[in-house]
């Protein structure tokens, strides 16, 4: 009963605040469960939150990342996320890019656009996850000290990862369609392009064509957790070990959770 409690004051200031101490982030969903049923009708911070169904990633604190900011650039430099709803067809998945709105809202609000087939074209009642998966790794055991003289290590996975909840809106304004798509082109397209596309580039009857065939979603962030899984729960000698042998493969992601398990 004590540990339920502590998870419990620890969930309420993870709703209540938008940048926390790791401390504070909400252990268990029993105890988030419990919280919100007790709370959600009067929880100021997040949007239409009784119509919202909690539910948290499993979250070590030493795993936790709770800097708002950290959080917001971590969703921009991913860029693309699995839009997740839960409703009368079931669990229902769509994989696309969003665009973020940091100063919509304590937690931002998330923009995107989907085919109008698409059963999120009109999403369910009720709270939707959008998650950012970042760079992820095998870590082998290896790399740690330990393996060579006791023999007692295992492999693990090491990631980063960004869960934003929101009750999902749509709209189908031709306008607003059009200026999401200038964002997220604009966006993208300075990026990765020396000479980047326009969307004034196209036929205006053309563009008018398929802005009939998408359907937009705004999504007020109500809640976002952040975590970053990079071998905080080992000792200095492992941790970096691991990333030394890490850093001898090929690839971004290796290279990326490398060079962040070192820089801890």
């Amino acid at each position: 009963m004590r540990a339920k409690a502590n998870r419990a004051r620890e969930t309420d200031a993870h709703l209540r605040e938008p940048d926390l101490r790791a401390a504070d982030v909400t252990q268990g969903i029993s105890a988030t469960l419990a919280f919100a049923r007790k709370r959600a009708p009067t929880h100021t911070r997040s949007v239409r939150l009784e119509n919202a169904t909690i539910g948290v990633m499993y979250t070590p604190t030493a795993f936790a990342e709770t800097r708002l900011s950290v959080l917001h650039d971590t969703m921009e430099s991913i860029g693309f996320a699995a839009f997740v709803t839960h409703g009368p067809e079931g669990i229902v998945a769509t994989h696309l890019p969003l665009i973020l709105a940091r100063d919509e809202g304590p937690f931002g609000t998330l923009y995107g656009h989907v085919a109008r087939p698409n059963t999120h074209a009109t999403p369910p009642d009720g709270e939707a996850l959008a998650m950012f998966a970042g760079p992820h790794a095998y870590i082998s055991p290896n790399g740690y000290p330990g393996k060579a003289t006791h023999g007692r290590e295992v492999p693990t996975w090491n990631y980063i990862a960004v869960h934003a909840y929101g009750v999902p809106e749509r709209f189908d304004d031709p306008t607003r369609l059009r200026d999401l798509l200038v964002r997220l082109t604009t966006r993208h397209e300075a990026a990765t392009q020396s000479r980047p596309w326009s969307v004034d580039d196209a036929p205006s009857d053309y563009v008018e064509r398929l802005l009939g065939a998408i359907v937009g979603l705004r999504i007020p962030i109500a809640r976002i957790e952040g975590k970053w899984k990079l071998s905080q729960n080992r000792t200095a000698d492992d941790r970096l070990g691991a990333a030394s042998l890490l850093a001898n493969r090929d690839g971004d992601d290796e290279q990326s959770i490398a060079r962040q398990m070192r820089d801890i």
